[in-house]
């Protein structure tokens, strides 16, 4: 690796002259000048033109010169610290030279024009017919977003159900999975994080956060059946650029994150790297051992070299990691117990399973006249050590654990994805892209079960004794995929697309039963399992463009849910299990008003899902993923951002849902098989809302000379009822949550206090289902300040 990066930065050495002598060359410009609404020069304004490696800095006179291949019309963007990002569409034509006047409001009297890449290239998200919403880089520093399980309700009909020592759990329209096989897919900088485990990362440095409702199968594959989080960091420019970040608040509870880019040539080559630490006394004790519980830990980095050896070609390396350390299952016996208790435990075992994540990318981009091209080449490492045994029946009793003491669970997973797609400028009516996507992966798991000595309490005469299960699966699988959009008269589109999936999974496992000091007894002979799924994931819609500032879409969506194996399962009938399939009925409404002071977009939709994946409990005490069952939700989704008054914006987002089973032959709470038709979908809140309030109150210069702002936010976010398990046993009732930010921002430092969770709300994060009804509880109470600096 360090000998390839040397002969590329050779390489660039030898070539940047001639190639800055090409770019400078080019007859054909967009010329223009930035100045706020009172006429001011804006200096270092980022111009970026979409769906191009090209982009520069306005000069200190506010002009700028960004040169262009070919004739044609192009979409770019002009944004600078304090002001809306504005979006323009121009014609360049041979000779012409008619320099572009670009007015930036102030960002406390305009929203900003958001770009997102929704069907795989860049556009404005008013004009794109999917129900996408953007959250900016100003955004997450606004909502204090430091994970991905931070997300609930930021989008509408979407929660993340946090679990203990677990993945966490994305719903998105009531389609979720209690799985490692993910029902929302996740990806980060273009990067499939391959399952459940990989997605909870920690957020740093990020540019911004597309949540797609809906199946999004066509564009991005398998396990989009719900939707599609879409994570992308920042990108570097010409200039040196970085931030530093500390906070600290209630329990010890620290983050330091740093990020850093720098051009290692002018216009060429480009380096970034970004960190982050974070810590946390938990907010549990353990009234067994007398101790505190629930400490966590984090480190994660990111580094990135990105080469452009011409104005066509972009090469990009990319390295993340992030290890993760959670103290103890944090479940009460049960939920009633959890609520009438808070925060206190009493169990003989702690267990602790660390979480490791590496992913390694390199991106080839190429824009042409006639063709844009992308390559993706990606390996992702994970694993889970296991150091103690975990207590599955979370009493003081020796009853039941879950190990895999002194191993480790790896997954390895190697990815390649191909993408052709028309350019941008072309102007004709056609807009298409079509690839292939494959990948390979394994996974070992060697679990183990221990029955303790107490269960003779309980009528089991062989206890104490274990049940062990080792297994390995290989899976490989290829997708070839479509999609084309015809507009007429530059107002009415018609997209159809396709996508064909092909995986196959071969597992290898047995299953023993381990009673000292006899010899293992085999339970499940060796056995080589074979799962195959196979699935076309069509897409329509029809798309109609008012005008610049309000559209409308109506569309359907197939989508697909791999089928698998169950590498943990000790029963033949439960190894594997079939695809998962929905049909997905959307029509929405985009609009803008009063010169980009009130954005409104409101959606509906149906979903008609069969054979629904569904973890379980098999007879003999092992888990497994079966197909069980129906559903069908509706819902309808409304996005309202507004500029109230000059500093005042107020952000609305609110889902509502109803989603049930129609057919669901399940076992009930004595282990009964009956119908459970009419039953609420797991994990899905008939309501969500976020309702934010921000107010930007200037306060004049600093001793700098740098314009100093007052900023106060408050926020509301309301979860709806939801139940935690199929059989509708587990409720959690309606609650909100109460947020809040405080402080004094400049361009270069923000000194904030913030709040979580204000009014010291009591409800259930997660409630685990099998055996018991055991019940963790949601964070309580916390406090803290943040330093924030750039540069």
């Amino acid at each position: 690796m360090n000998r390839f990066l040397l002969l590329l930065f050779v390489l660039v050495l030898a070539s940047s002259h001639s190639l800055m002598f090409a770019q400078n060359s080019s007859s054909l410009v967009i010329k223009g000048v930035v100045k706020s609404a009172s006429g001011e020069a804006l200096p270092s304004a980022k111009i970026t033109l979409l769906n191009s490696p090209r982009g520069t800095l306005s000069a200190q006179d506010g002009s700028f010169a960004l040169a262009v291949p070919s004739a044609g019309k192009y979409t770019f963007t002009v944004s600078r610290f304090g002001f809306a990002k504005q979006e323009r569409r121009v014609e360049v034509k041979s000779g012409d030279a008619a320099t572009l006047e670009i007015t930036l409001p102030e960002e406390s009297l305009s929203l900003e024009q958001i770009t997102v890449t929704a069907e795989r290239r860049e556009e404005n998200s008013q004009k794109s017919p999917v129900a996408v919403t953007s959250i900016s880089a100003k955004q997450i520093e606004n909502f204090r977003l430091w994970s991905s399980n931070d997300l609930t309700a930021l989008a509408p009909n979407l929660t993340v159900t946090k679990t203990s020592g677990g993945p966490a759990l994305l719903t998105v329209r009531g389609v979720n999975a209690y799985s490692y096989n993910p029902a929302v897919a996740m990806y980060i900088d273009d990067v499939a994080q391959f399952d459940a485990d990989a997605a909870a990362m920690t957020l740093m440095d990020i540019e911004r956060i597309e949540v797609l409702r809906g199946p999004q199968g066509t564009l991005f594959g398998r396990n989009a059946l719900g939707g599609v989080v879409n994570i992308t960091t920042k990108r570097p420019t010409n200039l040196t650029s970085g931030s530093a970040e500390l906070s600290y608040g209630s329990r010890n509870q620290a983050r330091a994150a740093v990020a850093f880019k720098t051009p290692l040539v002018q216009d060429r080559l480009f380096f970034g790297a970004s960190g982050v630490y974070e810590r946390g006394d938990g907010y549990y004790f353990n009234e067994f051992t007398k101790q505190p519980t629930g400490r966590f830990e984090t480190v994660g980095g990111n580094i990135f070299l990105k080469w452009l050896p011409s104005d066509e070609w972009v090469i990009t390396l990319n390295a993340k990691g992030e290890t993760n350390y959670n103290e103890g299952q944090l479940y009460a016996t049960n939920d009633s117990i959890a609520r009438a208790n808070p925060f206190r435990l009493n169990m003989n075992r702690n267990g602790s399973a660390p979480r490791d994540v590496v992913t390694g990318s390199l991106t080839v981009q190429h824009y042409g006249e006639g063709l844009n091209f992308t390559s993706i080449t990606s390996y992702q490492g994970q694993q889970r050590r296991y150091i103690d045994t975990s207590d599955i029946d979370y009493s003081p009793l020796d009853f039941q654990g879950f190990t895999a003491a002194g191993s480790i669970v790896p997954v390895q997973t190697l990815m390649q994805e191909l993408r052709f797609s028309s350019p941008d400028n072309v102007a004709s009516p056609l807009r298409w892209i079509a690839g292939a996507y494959g990948f390979l992966t394994s996974k070992r798991e060697d679990y183990t079960y221990v029955f303790g000595k107490d269960l003779r309490l309980a009528g089991d005469t062989l206890a104490p004794y274990n049940t062990a299960t080792y297994s390995t699966t290989r899976s490989w699988g290829f997708a070839l995929f479509g999609q084309a959009s015809y507009t007429l008269w530059d107002a009415l589109t018609f997209t159809a697309g396709l996508r064909y999936d092909y995986e196959s999974n071969l597992l290898t496992t047995r299953s023993e039963l381990i009673k000292q000091p006899f010899p293992p007894v085999p339970t499940l002979t060796q056995r080589d399992v074979n799962g195959l799924s196979t699935a076309f994931s069509p897409k329509i819609s029809v798309a109609y463009q008012f005008d610049d500032s309000k559209s409308m879409y109506a569309s359907y969506t197939r989508g697909f849910r791999p089928g698998g194996v169950n590498g943990n399962a000790n029963e033949a009938q439960f190894l594997t299990y079939k695809p998962e399939y929905s049909d997905n009925y959307e029509i929405g409404f985009k609009s803008q008003f009063f010169d980009n002071r009130l954005r409104a977009n409101i959606t509906a939709f149906l979903i008609n899902r069969t054979d629904v994946q569904i973890n379980s409990v098999t007879p003999q005490f092992s888990f497994a993923i079966q197909n069980i069952g129906e559903t069908r939700a509706s819902g309808v989704e409304l996005e309202l951002s507004a500029i109230l008054l000059p500093g005042l914006q107020l952000d609305w987002n609110a889902g509502y849902i109803n989603s049930a089973y129609t057919r669901l032959p399940y076992l009930d709470a004595s282990f009964r098989p009956r119908e459970f038709a009419g039953n609420l979908t797991v994990y899905t809140p008939d309501i969500t809302s976020m309702l934010a309030l921000q107010y930007n109150v200037p306060l004049g210069v600093n001793i700098a000379g740098q314009p100093l702002t007052l900023v106060a936010r408050g926020e509301w976010r309301y979860t709806g009822r939801q139940y935690f398990d199929v059989i509708n046993t587990i409720p959690q009732a309606a609650y909100s949550l109460v947020n809040t930010r405080v402080g004094v921002s400049t361009p270069v430092l923000d000194v904030f206090v913030w709040g979580r969770n204000l009014t010291d709300a009591r409800y259930l994060q997660y409630a685990y289902p099998f055996f018991l009804r055991a019940g963790f509880l949601g964070e309580p109470i916390s406090l803290g300040v943040q330093v924030l600096a750039r540069f």
